[in-house]
């Protein structure tokens, strides 16, 4: 049978009701035990509907990772605009280091921690890595905007360091679990002062 037409609103509804599904069964199952038929049983629509929305199973669940991944950026974001101007190193450190510390104990961390993401990564066409990387340097030029000093050159630099340090989280243990709160603040701190301070030796 073919897929009936949906209008705007019904399409909206599907994609959220997939989207939650999705990661519910990625919390209980992982990647691997999670399938489309699950999937399709659970939102209520055929298979030949959930192949309108996506190609696959993959698709489907990196749209997850970036809905859950874009909105602890944006909430970041929103967060340190609502300080309006009152934000130094320590601050914006102190910030930091609390998302960080949102995500660790997030689904988007036991996301990437299981392998998961990785493996999802692996079917998608290398433009998905790309478009990923893309939406970290946007978000840390809206975060460097913010402060007229900051070195805007160096924005993909930048933003390969934050990544850096979120993946420590991964390597705890090799780090040493007793320091690592005191090292990743040390690290965050050293990015954040080369971001937003003026280099006078320039």
């Amino acid at each position: 049978n073919m897929p009936k037409a949906f209008s705007e609103l019904e399409k909206s509804k599907i994609k959220d009701k997939l989207l939650e599904v999705t990661k519910h069964h990625l919390k209980k199952r992982g990647f691997k035990r999670t399938t489309v038929d699950d999937l399709v049983r659970e939102t209520q629509i055929s298979k030949g509907t959930f192949y309108l929305f996506y190609d696959s199973k993959e698709h489907l669940i990196y749209d997850v990772f970036r809905f859950h991944h874009d909105q602890m950026q944006d909430d970041f974001i929103e967060q340190i605009k609502a300080m309006s101007g009152k934000v130094d190193v320590e601050v914006l450190t102190k910030a930091i280091v609390e998302m960080v510390r949102t995500m660790d104990q997030s689904f988007l961390f036991g996301f990437i921690a299981s392998g998961d993401l990785e493996a999802v990564m692996r079917k998608l066409p290398e433009s998905y890595v790309l478009s990923h990387r893309d939406r970290d340097e946007l978000m840390m030029m809206e975060l460097m905007k913010l402060f007229p000093d900051s070195n805007m050159e160096r924005i993909a630099v930048f933003s390969a360091a934050m990544r850096m340090a979120l993946m420590s989280l991964l390597h705890k243990k090799d780090i040493g679990e007793a320091l690592f709160d005191e090292a990743l603040n040390m690290v965050l701190k050293g990015i954040v002062k080369q971001m937003i301070e003026v280099d006078n030796n320039d």
